[in-house]
């Protein structure tokens, strides 16, 4: 998996935060952006295919109004031609009816034609009438009927061909087709069945007589004109299965037409067929036909007419659809783009919270907390920082507490009487207090005698080795130190007594060492005068006595005072030896509670004021 995400690890890492959210919404608006193209694309290709279709009505109209006018001058001209001329005075108003449908599609031809490209295919039926009125009445009555049949078959095929051009025969609605077949196919071709049943029987009408071929051939679009009442109905049907309403609509001269039809083949039936003499007038064969081809293009307008309202209606949704896509693309877009740049400016806000936190933090301001309102990993983040500075906060001020306490505690080991020094695991001296200080600079002298390098001031920082001929026994000695440790030190002819305890923290790790230094020197002289008693002292024998036997004056006073000093130093030593052996036990509680004067009070007071430093000392260790 790491492998596969190399380059994608890759190519983030050499971004910024705002690079990437930039990579990343361009990325995830490129399908976006396409999808609402693609929908766009089909709505507006929709819109030009209706767009279109709407050619189609404006465009057949005139043909229609042509060939109703038409199949009514060649219904006229087989009168004529048989030699009836009731009719005739119906020509000129037929061939004003010609001319004003070929000025209303020169008109609209104009306009739309060469857009839809029906131009030529206008130029040709425009130019067909003038042959057909030319020769339409100086013909046989076959020959007529021929002309006519053929101009009007050729504004049929422009009707059809109109449709295909205009898309209306690949009309995609079920309504919107069947009306199209309704008045681009079916009612032309049912209507010129009825114009050529009514030019043939007023023919016949006219001669009174008919041969059998002309009864055969009548037979035929009677025939044809019955089926097609039949698939008219049909197709009304289809288009109204959806809307009762338009089924209504469209019924309503269907059934005139039917009647109408009715009357006609009953018509033919009874006076037409017949094998004997026709009596029937010309003018009411003419009449009847006439009311069957009228209702048929009665059928036809109204077919036309709800089939461009549909395509009106249609184009309207199809706008309102782009209108309500290109809409909620906007507004989607726009609430994306919200969100994103308040993700963006979320996310750029938590960065820089969290980054000034950091540089708080790291200048040691840790009061202010990082504050960051999101709840996502940012303000995840930000919580733990909060945690993490309330715990170093806290732990700081711990410190500067034990900072502050062990600070008294100094300021007390530098006032005290007692000579104290500390030392590290190595030896180091770390820390000496005024006492041990001042006892060093009145015994330097002396101790240069032996230790030329020694000088008191700069000791803190120096080793225990200054004062040593054999700083590897001391080391040894200190680095072995589990509990208290006395030794005498006799340097330059002063004699030091030293007290050594290890210093361990809570867990009971050696931090080091502390040393209690005494200056012994003039003790030690009066002990060299009284060598027995001081030996006996020096060894730990406190309850010897000196005799006053044979002592007089000064002796016998210094035997008697040395005696009562051996017992208050005995009971004085008894008592720092229990609050020592308690130190060295750990037990800091034991003090020296007996009465002792001068020195010895002293001694009591510092020992007892030692333990305390020292219970001080130990406990803030602890903490």
């Amino acid at each position: 998996m790491s492998t596969f995400l190399s380059p994608a690890v890759s190519v983030m890492n050499r971004l910024s935060v705002q690079g990437k959210m930039a990579l990343l919404g361009l990325i995830a608006l490129v399908p976006v952006a396409v999808l609402a193209f693609m929908l766009l694309d089909r709505i507006q290709g929709d819109i030009t295919f209706t767009q279109k279709e709407t050619h189609t009505v404006p465009l057949v109209m005139p043909a229609r109004q042509l060939m109703q006018a038409v199949q009514a001058h060649r219904g006229i001209a087989q009168t004529v031609i048989g030699g009836n001329t009731a009719l005739s005075g119906r020509l000129a108003e037929l061939r004003e009816q010609v001319a004003a449908a070929i000025k209303a599609g020169d008109a609209i031809d104009a306009l739309e034609g060469e857009i839809v490209g029906t131009s030529r295919e206008w130029q040709a039926v425009r130019q067909g009438w003038e042959s057909v009125q030319a020769k339409a009445l100086g013909v046989s009555g076959p020959e007529s009927f021929r002309l006519h049949s053929d101009y009007i078959a050729k504004i049929g095929d422009f009707i059809t061909h109109t449709a295909d051009l205009t898309n209306a025969t690949l009309d995609p609605e079920l309504e919107t087709y069947y009306l199209m077949d309704l008045f681009t196919a079916r009612m032309p071709g049912l209507a010129e069945d009825a114009g050529r049943a009514r030019a043939l029987g007023t023919g016949l009408a006219v001669r009174q007589v008919s041969t059998e071929g002309e009864r055969i051939d009548m037979n035929v679009l009677l025939r044809r004109l019955a089926d097609g009442r039949a698939a008219i109905e049909a197709s009304i049907s289809k288009a109204g299965s959806n809307e009762v309403s338009l089924k209504d609509l469209l019924n309503a001269p269907r059934v005139v037409f039917d009647n109408n039809a009715k009357a006609f083949l009953e018509l033919a039936e009874r006076d037409l067929l017949k094998p004997a003499g026709i009596s029937v007038a010309p003018t009411q064969v003419f009449d009847a036909g006439s009311k069957v081809v009228d209702s048929a293009y009665a059928l036809f307008d109204v077919s036309a007419k709800e089939f461009d309202l549909r395509l009106t209606a249609r184009l309207a949704r199809l706008h309102g659809a782009r209108q309500m896509a290109v809409g909620v693309i906007v507004v989607s877009l726009l609430i994306v783009i919200y969100l994103f740049l308040g993700f963006r400016r979320t996310m750029l806000d938590g960065i820089g919270e969290i980054q000034a936190g950091v540089r708080r933090m790291a200048d040691g301001k840790l009061d202010a907390p990082v504050s960051v309102a999101s709840s996502d990993a940012f303000g995840e983040i930000s919580g733990a920082l909060n945690g993490m500075q309330s715990s170093l906060l806290a732990r700081i001020r711990a410190e500067h507490e034990v900072a502050a306490d062990n600070l008294r505690v100094r300021n007390a080991l530098d006032k005290a009487s007692t000579n104290i020094m500390l030392a590290d695991n190595d030896g180091q001296i770390v820390y000496c207090n005024d006492s041990v200080l001042a006892m060093m600079r009145s015994a330097e002298s002396d101790i240069r005698k032996e230790l030329p390098a020694f000088n008191a001031t700069g000791l803190v920082g120096r080793n225990f080795d200054a004062f040593h001929k054999n700083p590897a026994h001391q080391r040894n000695m200190l680095g072995r130190l589990t509990g208290e440790h006395k030794a005498v030190v006799k340097i330059g002819g002063r004699t030091f007594s030293l007290i050594a305890n290890p210093v361990v923290n809570a867990e009971g790790v050696r931090l080091g060492s502390v040393v209690e230094w005494l200056d012994r020197t003039g003790e030690v002289r009066i002990e060299q005068e009284l060598a027995d008693l001081l030996q006996a002292a020096v060894a730990g024998d406190f309850a010897r006595r000196l005799t006053l036997d044979g002592k007089a004056g000064f002796f016998a006073t210094l035997s008697e005072g040395m005696n009562n000093l051996m017992g208050i130093v005995a009971t004085s030593l008894e008592d720092i030896a229990r609050v020592l052996n308690a130190i060295a036990r750990g037990d800091l509680t034991e003090k020296i509670t007996a009465e002792y004067g001068g020195t010895f009070g002293q001694l009591k007071d510092n020992t007892n004021t030692t333990v305390e430093r020292l219970r001080e000392v130990v406990g803030q260790i602890k903490e």
